[in-house]
């Protein structure tokens, strides 16, 4: 992309004579722009499906979901032609967690003719069983430290916001950038565990979502369970030591060294000009779907024995609509089919005589034949 005198001005207010750190902000605003361009809904439909089969087998078969994000509506669930904004829009909805999840024909999409309300920061609905948050620019490759501090700083405190509205024993599931796990800032993830507890998290293959270059940093997905105020298993995520990858120093978060199944794919470093190594997922070559399958089966079936299913009431969201879908396009036909055929039997010829009254009483008298008053 061209960059326009404008912004040239304000690198030289911003950066004077530093041309490395010109060159930096240019490499990231390139990326950002790459990042809006590309449409990420094949690997994030994809990854809804996915996860969406995981909540079930947690126990979760109802209750509400808020959705925040980028692409909100393919996270809870729509197919792609169903969605109403653009590519990449940022929004936030809530919606009636369907009781069984009926996949569209494509086989893509958990939730088909999902009803979704607008979500407001101000409005008071209660919490949540499920909340999921995907921040936008997770996968660009930032090359100013500032601008990469003060994005994970903004995802610890959306999950910590998350977390807040989801009610306990519910589930919080952000889609992040991986520094939010190794970043050698302990006290940012203990502000996690003061509401949440990590149930699982699987480091994606370095391009998973955007395979176009400046877009293809390491993304984590996690899933936390809100606690009531005690956490019912150690917290594995805070430390993040520094390992040696092939000769290059870089910090690797204790969660993924205990699991090293839950990094889908071979952990290794790529060298960078703007700063010190940089970690990368190189995909197992099995494709992401069969990835995902196996890895949020890793992560329920360590739920199940840790006791970290869903604990929520699940209770229905009253202020959603009656869906429609409940009663198929042909039955309701059907229903006027033979509506039609009862009012046609009952319409006789004007030359048709009528059947000859019965002997007795005339119903359609309230009086009674001595005259007396009406029928008891």
């Amino acid at each position: 992309m061209m960059f326009d005198d404008d912004l040239e001005h304000a690198l030289n207010r911003a950066y004077g004579d530093d041309e490395h750190a010109k060159a930096a902000m240019r490499a990231d605003v390139v990326a950002m722009h790459d990042h809006d361009a590309a449409d990420a809904a094949p690997a994030y439909q994809l990854t809804a499906r996915k996860l969406w089969g995981a909540l079930r087998v947690l126990g979760i078969s109802g209750g509400r979901m808020l959705v925040l994000g980028q692409d909100a509506e393919l996270f809870a669930g729509l197919p792609v032609e169903e969605r109403r904004l653009r590519a990449g829009d940022h929004a936030g909805f809530t919606a009636s967690i369907p009781t069984t999840t009926a996949v569209s024909r494509a086989e893509m999409a958990p939730h088909p003719n999902l009803h979704l309300h607008t979500w407001q920061s101000d409005q008071n609905k209660g919490r949540y069983d499920v909340v999921i948050a995907v921040p936008g620019y997770t996968d660009v490759v930032l090359h100013r430290e500032k601008a990469a501090t003060e994005r994970r700083a903004r995802q610890i405190l959306g999950l910590v916001g998350c977390l807040a509205n989801t009610d306990v024993g519910g589930y919080t599931v952000g889609l992040v950038s991986r520094d939010v796990l190794d970043d050698g800032d302990v006290d940012s993830r203990r502000l996690l565990t003061e509401f949440g507890e990590l149930v699982g998290a699987l480091r994606l293959p370095s391009g998973a979502l955007r395979d176009n270059p400046g877009n293809d940093a390491v993304v984590d997905l996690m899933i936390l369970r809100r606690h009531d105020g005690a956490p019912l298993k150690p917290h594995q995520f805070l430390p993040s030591p520094v390992q040696d990858l092939r000769g290059d120093q870089v910090r690797v978060n204790q969660y993924f060294l205990n699991h090293p199944n839950h990094v889908l794919g071979q952990l290794g470093t790529r060298t960078s000009p703007w700063g010190p190594p940089e970690p990368v997922v190189h995909p197992t070559g099995l494709g992401l779907d069969r990835d995902l399958t196996a890895g949020l089966a890793a992560i329920t079936s360590h739920a199940r024995d840790a006791g970290l299913t869903a604990a929520t009431a699940q209770c229905p969201d009253l202020d959603a609509p009656i869906d429609y879908t409940l009663v198929h396009r042909s039955d309701v036909d059907s229903i006027r089919r033979r509506v039609q055929a009862l009012r046609a039997s009952r319409v006789r010829p004007a030359n048709e005589r009528r059947p000859a009254q019965p002997e007795g009483p005339d119903l359609r008298n309230p009086r009674r034949d001595d005259g007396a008053g009406p029928h008891l």
